[in-house]
């Protein structure tokens, strides 16, 4: 495992950070979006909609859609 990122947009909860002696970029954990990730799990536990869901992570600052929403679950 190369354990390095190859491209493309971060997943929700992570950033990429390119390190200048390293080949590549990695992803680090988003310490608020990790947070944010641990409250939809738990919205879905409540039985919110993913609709729902993603009205309530809009209130607190995150702009997910529902499918972002489906995507984290």
């Amino acid at each position: 495992m190369r354990e390095r990122f190859l491209g493309g947009t971060a997943p929700f909860g992570w950033d990429i950070v390119t390190e200048p002696d390293q080949k590549g970029a990695c992803l680090v954990p988003n310490e608020a979006q990790q947070e944010a990730i641990v409250d939809v799990v738990e919205f879905r536990r409540q039985g919110l909609s993913l609709r729902a869901i993603a009205v309530a992570m809009a209130a607190k600052g995150f702009g997910l859609s529902h499918f972002g929403v489906q995507r984290i679950i």
